[in-house]
């Protein structure tokens, strides 16, 4: 994996946070972060900064769906100029291979605990409660509607990959 490709493959991106015609300055590969809309708000407020108090020239930036291997390898074909990854084991063999040049440690985003309005787990809304009490809490919640005509759902994956119910 140390030698470069000799052609970028056929990859589009998932979204572009731009001016309308703008030139794209950077293209990023990552999955939770742009599927939470995180990296759109990071984006957005980027590129407004830099074109309104900076005075740089319009520019747009490119979200490339990927998990942490896809970001690797989007960055060794030259599709990405930076991914946003969460696997040290992963990053370091990238790294040791000669295909990235650093890893710096940027966020975790891998849980946003969000529910329906109804909230049928009746987890506390802004008590202050904790990550691990909530999810304590809706662990006993699953465990209490067992068998329920109204059972209770827990999606812990935006990609559908895991889920289960009681």
């Amino acid at each position: 994996m140390t030698t470069a490709p000799t052609s970028t493959p056929a990859v589009t991106a998932n979204a572009v946070y731009h001016y309308p015609n703008a030139r794209v300055a950077l293209k990023i590969g990552t999955g939770g972060s742009g599927q939470s809309g995180l990296l759109q708000a990071l984006a957005e407020e980027f590129i407004q900064f830099s074109t309104q108090e900076e005075g740089s020239s319009a520019f747009s930036i490119e979200w490339y769906t990927s998990d942490t291997s896809g970001s690797i390898d989007y960055l060794h074909q030259n599709v990405v100029d930076v991914g946003i990854t969460y696997h040290a084991v992963a990053e370091y063999t990238a790294k040791t291979a000669g295909v990235i040049d650093r890893v710096e440690y940027v966020w975790r985003d891998h849980w946003m605990l969000v529910g329906p309005k109804a909230n049928p787990a009746e987890l506390p809304v802004d008590d202050g409660s904790s990550i691990y009490v909530l999810l304590t809490k809706l662990f006993g919640a699953l465990e209490n509607a067992k068998g329920s005509q109204n059972p209770i759902k827990f999606l812990s994956r935006y990609t559908l990959t895991f889920q289960f119910s009681l």
